[in-house]
């Protein structure tokens, strides 16, 4: 019989964000829900703060509840702009 192929494992994003820890980009974008790519290119752009150890990108916990706000607060914004 042939074997199955696995599926890739996926980050599940913690219950909490503990904003004196390291993630990975795989936690960090299964945190604010967006794809790896996209987290990226936040974090080349600068709207996450993180840093490379070899090869590893990481980002501060608090890092991300900042850009979990400020994702939040951008659409509510557009949200209330559409409605007006």
């Amino acid at each position: 019989m042939p074997k199955e192929k696995s599926k890739p494992q996926r980050a599940t994003p913690p219950l909490e964000v503990d904003p004196n820890q390291y993630y990975s980009i795989a936690e960090t974008s299964a945190i604010l829900r967006q794809c790896r790519a996209q987290t990226y290119k936040d974090f080349h752009a600068d709207r996450l703060v993180g840093f490379k150890k070899g090869r590893r990108t990481y980002v501060l916990g608090k890092e991300i509840i900042r850009a979990s706000a400020a994702h939040a607060s951008n659409v509510l914004t557009l949200g209330e702009s559409a409605v007006a």
